[in-house]
């Protein structure tokens, strides 16, 4: 018999509540209009937030970002959105007359390649209704959740992690 419980569990460390595209499919479900601004990097570490580009230092080029809630893997989850590509597309989902509102279907980003050469498709996925089961977990989730702090404090990132907040 060893140290441990044979019932013991290491606990945590596996679901992250931020969601970043994964090379692939990523299917997710907005869950509420996204939060916009802008961001630049301080010394490559420090994420700095702002509301509109002409609020940033000179010689920074804030990089334009959504901040949306969506549904992804049986979760509430928060993405960043700051591929253009994936921006434009939605957009044009969102204001297509078949398509409509996002919050009425799930999409599926697929990413694809490495570093420079990576690219995004969106597809959107066939419209339905939202699961009493989501709305009830967004619900409690919202309770702890202000999107708009986003804006008050730079965030602190080691670029190597593997549970970036964005």
């Amino acid at each position: 018999m060893g140290l441990l419980e044979p019932t013991y569990d290491v606990p945590g460390g596996g679901d992250s509540t931020f969601m970043r595209f994964q090379k692939g499919e990523n299917r997710f479900r907005f869950l509420d209009a996204p939060i916009m601004g802008y961001q630049y990097w301080q010394d490559d570490k420090v994420c700095v937030r702002i509301k509109a580009a002409n609020e940033a230092p000179a010689g920074e080029k804030p990089k334009h970002f959504w901040q949306v809630p969506v549904w992804s893997d049986g979760q509430v989850k928060i993405l960043d959105i700051t591929q253009k590509t994936v921006q434009r597309d939605l957009q044009n989902l969102d204001t297509n007359s078949e398509w409509g509102n996002l919050l009425g279907y799930d999409v599926i980003v697929t990413r694809s390649g490495d570093g420079m050469d990576t690219t995004y498709t969106s597809t959107p996925c066939p419209k339905s209704t939202l699961e009493d089961e989501v709305k009830t977990t967004f619900d409690a989730f919202k309770k702890d959740y202000d999107p708009k702090k986003i804006f008050e404090t730079a965030t602190s990132v080691d670029a190597k992690s593997d549970d970036l907040p964005f």
